[in-house]
């Protein structure tokens, strides 16, 4: 990444937490989008250059509909 890039990743299984990626030479690893396994080594050659990790679109999706729907049944049994 050079200068005032932004590189966002799609993917799982990172070795780095979601968000931005704070080493500036390392290498990333995890698996991308469909599932095929990566590994890749990167430099961020400027402060402002950054690399964001973020999960597949799929993947986020079917989290926040687990936690709502979740709660929801928990709420149903205790009431019934």
């Amino acid at each position: 990444a050079d200068d005032q890039s932004l590189m966002i990743i799609h993917g799982s299984n990172f070795n780095y937490p979601l968000g931005d990626v704070p080493d500036f030479q390392g290498t990333l690893t995890g698996l991308t989008v469909d599932g095929v396994p990566f590994s890749v080594d990167f430099l961020r050659s400027h402060a402002g250059a950054q690399i964001r990790l973020v999960p597949n679109p799929g993947t986020l999706g079917v989290a926040l509909a687990t936690v709502l729907f979740g709660g929801r049944r928990r709420r149903m049994r205790r009431r019934g």
